[in-house]
């Protein structure tokens, strides 16, 4: 089965000349503002203009849902990753967020986490309950094959699959052993 995705459609001439208006506006006085946006659809354009496919991320993982135990179908990470670790939290912080990280919550490296809207994936069980649902999951990154292995660092590219995903426990605890039932 093909894994469906959501395509930015563009002919090449349209998207050379949005690549401009960009370009433009990158240099006006509103840019600031506008930075990482502009920035991001220009690069789109260019890339459009240049003949190659450009894919809406967040709606291509809505659309392809969730599981029966709410974790997304589809996943996405840095694809130097060995492990994407997947989490949304009901309560709190809504946002679910793909990382290559198991403890993402506290983080650092914002770069290895794919945070998306919360409105991109359900955060509700069928029932409707919210309050203190968290799911919380793992899954194997898989391999590129040779032939497909790009020039540039890994850490420069992402991977998007369908995902087999193992639930992890949410809060464990580290125990030592002092004796007996002790621990």
């Amino acid at each position: 089965m093909t894994m469906a995705v959501t395509e930015v459609r563009e002919k090449s001439w349209e998207a050379r000349k949005k690549y401009a208006e960009y370009l433009k506006a990158l240099k006006g006085k509103h840019a600031d503002a506008y930075r990482k946006d502009f920035e991001a659809l220009k690069r789109a354009y260019l890339a459009i203009a240049r003949g190659k496919r450009v894919i809406d991320l967040f709606e291509t993982i809505r659309l392809g849902g969730v599981d029966e135990q709410n974790r997304p179908r589809l996943a996405v990470v840095r694809a130097d990753a060995t492990w994407c670790w997947y989490q949304s939290r009901g309560s709190g912080r809504p946002y679910p967020v793909f990382s290559r990280d198991s403890d993402f919550w506290g983080s650092r490296k914002r770069s290895y986490w794919i945070e998306l809207p919360a409105t991109a994936l359900p955060l509700y069980r069928p029932g409707g309950e919210r309050h203190g649902m968290r799911v919380a999951c793992r899954a194997v990154v898989p391999s590129i094959p040779p032939a497909l292995l790009p020039d540039a660092p890994l850490r420069r590219f992402h991977i998007l699959w369908e995902a087999d995903w193992e639930n992890v426990p949410v809060d464990p605890m580290l125990l030592k052993h002092l004796g007996k039932n002790l621990y």
